[in-house]
């Protein structure tokens, strides 16, 4: 199991996402947080850094008002989006638009626990490792 999915996991088993502390910060069953503080730390920073993207697009989905677009999600200060690379934070990817740090954040940003749970648990394609 990746941290990704041990961490949606924990948010499907009650766990909360506070975007507006800083630094962002997580609320989950104490099995849960155990479990991922046994993860080793670049896991851990990854964790970190899907609630730090997460802020920052929830910041720009609040800037756009009530306009009915929704924004591209784009970290600051990226390289233009370009094919083969994640469009949020220019990172390499293949076949996606978006690495699972920033697609798991911009669930996360936009409150989508049902997309979020569908691709990084058992249920989704991501789980399943190579």
């Amino acid at each position: 199991m990746t941290a990704l999915t041990a961490f949606a996991q924990a948010l499907a088993d009650g766990g909360e996402v506070q975007l507006g502390a800083r630094p962002p910060s997580v609320r989950m069953a104490p099995k849960w947080l155990e479990l991922l503080r046994e993860r080793p730390e670049h896991e851990r920073a990854e964790l970190r850094e899907v609630l730090r993207r997460a802020a920052v697009f929830r910041r720009q989905l609040e800037m756009s008002g009530d306009t009915p677009i929704i924004p591209y999600l784009i970290l600051p200060d990226i390289p233009s989006p370009r094919l083969g690379a994640c469009i949020s934070c220019g990172v390499a990817v293949l076949g996606r638009w978006r690495c699972p740090v920033c697609l798991m954040a911009v669930y996360i940003a936009l409150d989508n626990m049902i997309g979020l749970l569908e691709f990084f648990t058992e249920r989704g394609a991501h789980s399943r490792e190579p």
